[in-house]
């Protein structure tokens, strides 16, 4: 006999008119109910957490004191350069605390550390979308797009920058955006004259 805990047989059967995807869902929920039941996790008040719009951490109950120790650790393995330590331990932030741009932008560090852009730039666009009015995801992201010669973007991402630095933005960062606007001027000049060189005459 399985020691696994039963999941109600009701949820397997649907109508032919029934939803695919809240038939998956409800199957979805019913495994983890049933999974954080044999662990003696309260599973059903989890999902009702969930579902009132609370995040995951909320949901488990996990304090908030564990999550900034469990911050602080990330940021120290990534600021010695432990950044597939570091990487482990924003990846779980960024789930069970996923309002969060800190928890992304520590992310974003780590992968970009490990070369991969794309996650890299997702993990940077997500923060922009949780802070809209925060400077620094926008220099991270302005130098991957300088990296990867994208000067258009570069350009947007220094704009961006500069429109939201604040008098508590650290200097080293200003001096480093000014660096890149350097470095975007001068390609995209470059690349204006290329383009107008290569303009039919009259």
């Amino acid at each position: 006999m399985s020691a696994e805990p039963a999941v109600h047989g009701d949820v397997l059967t649907t109508g032919a008119d029934a939803d695919p995807g809240a038939s998956e869902f409800l199957l979805l929920e019913e495994l983890f109910v049933a999974a954080a039941t044999a662990r003696g996790l309260p599973g059903r008040k989890i999902v009702a957490r969930l579902k009132d719009g609370g995040l995951l951490g909320q949901a488990l109950g996990i304090k908030r004191e564990a999550i900034e120790l469990l911050y602080a650790r990330a940021h120290r393995w990534g600021t010695i350069g432990e950044h597939a330590r570091a990487e482990r331990l924003f990846a779980a932030l960024c789930v069970i605390d996923t309002g969060c741009a800190d928890h992304w932008v520590g992310l974003g560090i780590c992968l970009r550390a490990r070369s991969l852009w794309p996650d890299a730039v997702a993990a940077f666009e997500r923060a922009t979308a949780l802070r809209p009015d925060w400077d620094v995801p926008h220099l991270h992201l302005l130098e991957l797009c300088a990296r990867h010669r994208d000067w258009t973007r570069a350009a947007a991402e220094l704009a961006a920058f500069e429109q939201k630095t604040t008098a508590q933005t650290p200097a080293a960062l200003i001096a480093e955006a000014g660096r890149y606007r350097v470095a975007i001027e001068l390609r995209l000049s470059g690349q204006a004259g290329a383009d107008r060189a290569e303009e039919p005459g009259p």
